[in-house]
C-alpha cells in the first residue's frame, strides 16, 4: 500500500466520493459533522424518500431542532413504517423529550447563541425571553 492509500484508508474524509449516491454523500459530511454540505445535497436531491427525511432529521438532531427532527422522523416512518432504525430513533427522542437536557437544549436554543442570554429578538419582547423571566423570576427556574 503506498502513502497515498494508506491516508485515505485511515481518513475516510478523504475517501472519493464520485461512487457514491448524493444520500451517501451527505450522510457522509452528517458524520463528519459538516452540516451545511450535508443540507446543500440534501437541498439538491428532489424525490422525498425516507432516507432523505432520516438524514434531515439527523441534521435536525445535531442542530438541537428536536420539533423539526420529529416530523421529519415521522414522514421518514411514513414512507417506510417497517425501518426500525427510523421508529428507535423517534423513540429515543421521545424519552430524550422527558430529560432536563433536552429542555436545557432546547431552552438554549432559543434563547440564541449569544452566551446564554436573549438575542436580538427580546427588542420585541418575545415569548421565550418572557417566559425565561417567569421562570426564573417566579418559578426559581424552569
Amino acid at each position: 500500500m503506498d502513502e497515498h492509500t494508506e491516508e485515505n484508508a485511515e481518513n475516510t474524509f478523504e475517501e472519493p466520493i464520485e461512487n457514491k449516491s448524493p444520500l451517501e454523500v451527505a450522510e457522509d459530511y452528517i458524520n463528519w459533522g459538516e452540516l451545511e454540505k450535508a443540507q446543500e445535497i440534501l437541498n439538491s436531491v428532489k424525490e422525498k424518500s425516507a432516507k432523505k427525511f432520516y438524514l434531515q432529521s439527523l441534521i435536525y438532531k445535531k442542530k438541537c431542532w428536536y420539533n423539526e427532527q420529529r416530523k421529519a422522523l415521522k414522514a421518514a416512518l411514513k414512507e417506510d413504517p417497517e425501518n426500525s432504525e427510523y421508529r428507535e430513533e423517534l423513540e429515543a427522542l421521545k424519552e430524550f423529550s422527558k430529560t432536563p437536557e433536552y429542555r436545557s437544549a432546547v431552552r438554549q436554543k432559543q434563547m440564541g447563541e449569544a452566551g446564554g442570554v436573549c438575542a436580538e429578538c427580546c427588542a420585541e419582547g418575545c415569548c421565550v425571553c418572557i417566559c425565561q423571566g417567569i421562570c426564573e423570576g417566579l418559578g426559581n427556574g424552569c
